[in-house]
C-alpha cells in the first residue's frame, strides 16, 4: 500500500524534474498551445487522485498541473511527465495560468480613478461592523476579502519552539499586542504584495466597491509575512489592527457561514465552503495536498510550496474568483482549514495556506465569538 510519505517522495522527484530554477522565473508568462512546451509550462506539482477520462479513479497519485495540455510532439522531452514515479503513478491536469489575483485589476495604477461599482451581493457592501467575507482592501489595492479575526498567541507560546534567545525577543517585540483583536487577510490585499507598511490605513469596502478614506478606515496594517520572488514561500498572509472599539468595526462573524469552530487538518476529498468578496458563499472539495505552485503576482512569479488545491463541488461553478483572496475557507463544520489566496481564471481550482501554517508563522489563533 501506497503511502504518504511515497508520495511526497515522488512528487519531490518531479518537482525537481520538471520545474524552472527560481532565477529563471522573473516574469509571468502565458504558454500558447501552438509552442513547443517547456518547463513555463508547468505550474503546479501535488498529491491528489487521478481522474482518468473527467471520472475520478479513487487512486491517489502525483498530480502535475500545467498551463495547456498538449500532443506529446509538441511537449519538450525534459518536461514529458513520466507515467509512474518509482511505482507512483502520475496525472496531468490543465489549469491554465494561476494568479494572486487577476493582474489587470487588483491593484491600483498610477492615476486609476476611484470609483464606485455596481454591487452585486452582500459581500461588496459597506457593513458595520464588517464580517468575514466582506469586501477588504488597502489604500492602494482594488479589493480582497477579509477572512477572520484572530488573536495573538502569549509571548510564552511564541517562545516555544525557539531555539536562539535573540530571534524569540526580536519575534516577542514584534508580537507585543499579543492579546489584540486583528483583522486576518491576504498580504497581497491588504499589505500590496508587499509594498505597505506598518499602519497603512485598510478599507471596507474595498476601493473598487467604492471605500474612501478616511470615512472607510477599519483598521491599520499591523503586520505581514513577505511574499519572497527569489525563495520558496507557504503563506500569503497578513494581520490589521482594527480601530478602536473593534466591536463596531469588525465582527468575528463569517456571512452565510457564522461563527468559526476552532481548526482542521485538511484532507484529501474533505468538503470545504467560503464566503468571499467576489463569489459569495460557495462549496467546494479538496483536491490536492502538499502542492507546489507557480503563482503569478504582477508580472512576477512566487512559488508556494505545501498547499491545499480546492475543487468546486459542482463543475462550471467556481469555487472562487478575482476579489475572493483572503476568504477563510472551513469544513462542513465550520472548523477553519485554509486562507485563500490564488487560483486560475475559470475557477475550476483554488489554491490555499494551510491554516495551522498560517497560524504558525504570524502567531495567532481564531478570535472566537
Amino acid at each position: 500500500m501506497t503511502g504518504f510519505e511515497d508520495l511526497k517522495e515522488a512528487k519531490e522527484i518531479l518537482e525537481k524534474t520538471l520545474f524552472l530554477p527560481m532565477p529563471q522565473m522573473l516574469v509571468e508568462k502565458d504558454v500558447l498551445i501552438s509552442q513547443t512546451l517547456g518547463k513555463e509550462n508547468i505550474v503546479g506539482v501535488g498529491i491528489g487522485e487521478k481522474v482518468t477520462k473527467g471520472k475520478p479513479t479513487g487512486y491517489v497519485c502525483v498530480k502535475v498541473y500545467v498551463v495547456a495540455k498538449a500532443p506529446m510532439s509538441k511537449v519538450k522531452e525534459e518536461t514529458r511527465v513520466p507515467v509512474e514515479v518509482d511505482g507512483i503513478k502520475t496525472d496531468v491536469e490543465e489549469v491554465g495560468v494561476v494568479r494572486a489575483s487577476k493582474r489587470e485589476d487588483r491593484r491600483l495604477k498610477k492615476g486609476m480613478k476611484k470609483e464606485t461599482v455596481p454591487i452585486f451581493n452582500q459581500n461588496q457592501k459597506r457593513l458595520r461592523p464588517a464580517y468575514g467575507g466582506a469586501s477588504i482592501s488597502h489604500e492602494e489595492v482594488t479589493a480582497g476579502t477579509l477572512g477572520c479575526l484572530v488573536k495573538r498567541v502569549k509571548s510564552k507560546e511564541i517562545g516555544k519552539d525557539m531555539k536562539r534567545e535573540e530571534e524569540f525577543e526580536r519575534i516577542k517585540e514584534r508580537h507585543r499586542d499579543k492579546e489584540g483583536v486583528f483583522i486576518l487577510s491576504n498580504n497581497h490585499v491588504i499589505a500590496n504584495s508587499n509594498r505597505a507598511e506598518n499602519g497603512d490605513k485598510i478599507l471596507q469596502p474595498g476601493v473598487y466597491d467604492g471605500g474612501v478614506s478616511p470615512d472607510d478606515i477599519v483598521a491599520e496594517l499591523h503586520d505581514f509575512i513577505p511574499v519572497d520572488f527569489e525563495k520558496i514561500n507557504e503563506v500569503d498572509a497578513a494581520i490589521a489592527k482594527p480601530l478602536s472599539p473593534w466591536k463596531k468595526y469588525v465582527s468575528p462573524l463569517i456571512l452565510e457561514i457564522g461563527e468559526v469552530k476552532g481548526e482542521k487538518e485538511p484532507e484529501l476529498g474533505m468538503l470545504v465552503k467560503k464566503s468571499g468578496r467576489t463569489t459569495g458563499l460557495t462549496s467546494g472539495k479538496i483536491t490536492g495536498l502538499d502542492a507546489t505552485f507557480n503563482i503569478g503576482y504582477d508580472r512576477r512569479i512566487a512559488r508556494f510550496r505545501g498547499q491545499i488545491v480546492i475543487s468546486p463541488r459542482k463543475k462550471g461553478v467556481a469555487f472562487s474568483q478575482g476579489g475572493d483572496s483572503g476568504s477563510l475557507i472551513v469544513n462542513e463544520e465550520n472548523s477553519a482549514v485554509g486562507l485563500l489566496f490564488a487560483g486560475n481564471e475559470d475557477g475550476s481550482i483554488t489554491i490555499a495556506n494551510p491554516i495551522n501554517v498560517v497560524f504558525e508563522k504570524l502567531k495567532i489563533k481564531i478570535m472566537k465569538d
